[in-house]
C-alpha cells in the first residue's frame, strides 16, 4: 500500500468519526501498519491542511 492509498483509509476513517488514536487503531487496515506509520501520515496530512489536530484527536479540517 503507498502512501497515497494510506492516507485516503486514514481520511475515511477520520470521516466515519474515528478521529483517536484509540478508534483509529482498531480499523483493521489500519491495525496493520504499525502506529508510527499512521502517526506519520497523520502529521503530513495536518501539514497539508486536510485535518486539524488536537489534543482529543483529529478532525477533518473542511
Amino acid at each position: 500500500m503507498n502512501d497515497n492509498q494510506l492516507d485516503e483509509q486514514i481520511l475515511a476513517a477520520i470521516r466515519a468519526g474515528h478521529g483517536t488514536r484509540e478508534k483509529l487503531m482498531k480499523i483493521d487496515a489500519l491495525r496493520h501498519r504499525t502506529w508510527l506509520v499512521v502517526a506519520e501520515r497523520l502529521n503530513v496530512l495536518t501539514k497539508r491542511n486536510a485535518l486539524v489536530s488536537s489534543k482529543a484527536g483529529w478532525r477533518l479540517a473542511n
